[in-house]
């Protein structure tokens, strides 16, 4: 019988493309062609690589907007959702919350040359909002991402 390999998927509530390796759902892209270049590229790599040896910043973001969707206002949730995508986007893929630094956050910040100094303070809060959730759940270690 012939291996199966893991599928892409799209989940509605994040509007994006993920496939799962193992216990692990791996976010890929929105759009359908871009999330299936990155899981062919990502099929390609050696299955050690495939799993980061660090919680990826993507996945503390997805798990925070999941429990902002199930606990708090649809407004609150549009907001940190905005936020955190612009900032998912800006990032390398795959990279580790051990791997975050703070120029991630002003090189993305200042990439938006439309934003005053409101939207980056929310900017700002939406992401120390999330890994500060994620340090109080116990997702990561507080010295991992400051």
């Amino acid at each position: 019988m012939p291996a199966r390999y893991p599928k892409p998927f799209f989940r509605e509530a994040r509007q994006c493309w993920f496939v799962q390796l193992g216990t692990k759902q791996i976010r890929l892209d929105p759009d359908r062609e871009e999330a299936f270049r990155q899981y062919h590229a990502l099929m390609q790599q050696p299955e050690e690589e495939r799993t980061s040896t660090g919680q990826a910043v993507v996945d503390i973001l997805d798990a925070f907007l999941d429990w902002v969707q199930r606990n708090q206002e649809p407004r609150t949730y549009d907001f940190h959702k905005g936020h955190l995508t612009t900032f998912a986007k800006s990032i390398p893929r795959g990279i580790a919350v051990t791997a975050l630094k703070p120029y991630h956050v002003t090189k993305c910040m200042d990439a938006q040359a439309a934003w005053g100094s409101s939207t980056k303070n929310g900017f700002c809060r939406s992401v120390c909002r999330a890994f500060n959730w994620a340090v109080k759940q116990g997702h990561i270690e507080t010295d991992n991402w400051r």
